[in-house]
């Protein structure tokens, strides 16, 4: 059956998150567990969000070094955690956002991520990440 579907709400009667399946029943897709825009556009390290889904909290490790806690936990710590950093300066714009490779960064209940500029962690303007399982 093909057509085109318009709704304004779809509610899972499970406590597990929608499923996305094709025709066989293989699943092809779920939404984004969790996504955090931290900054708005003043350097920051307070960890402010200027948004977010499914973040109850920002914890600050130290300058450019922060963890996201997620308010609902991802079923397992197997999941991508994607990262984009900005940092606007009169001298530069060279930046990017890191997720953290060691041990303990990726948690079911939190992810920990940074900001690096030529390989030190500093501060930025915006941190955004997103969570795929």
């Amino acid at each position: 059956m093909a057509g085109t579907i318009k709704i304004d709400t779809i509610q899972s009667e499970l406590t597990t998150p929608t499923v996305f399946k094709n025709s066989n029943g293989t699943e092809i897709g779920q939404l984004c567990k969790a996504w955090l825009q931290v900054g708005g556009g003043a350097s920051t390290t307070a960890g402010t969000a200027a948004g977010s889904f499914n973040i109850s909290s920002v914890t600050v490790n130290g300058t450019g070094d922060q963890t996201a806690n997620f308010t609902t936990s991802v079923a397992s710590s197997a999941f991508s955690g994607l990262t984009r950093g900005d940092f606007f300066s009169s001298t530069s714009t060279a930046s990017h956002g890191v997720a953290g490779s060691q041990t303990g960064y990726y948690q079911t209940t939190s992810f920990r991520y940074g900001h690096q500029q030529y390989n030190s962690y500093c501060t930025f303007t915006y941190m955004s990440i997103a969570i795929f399982r």
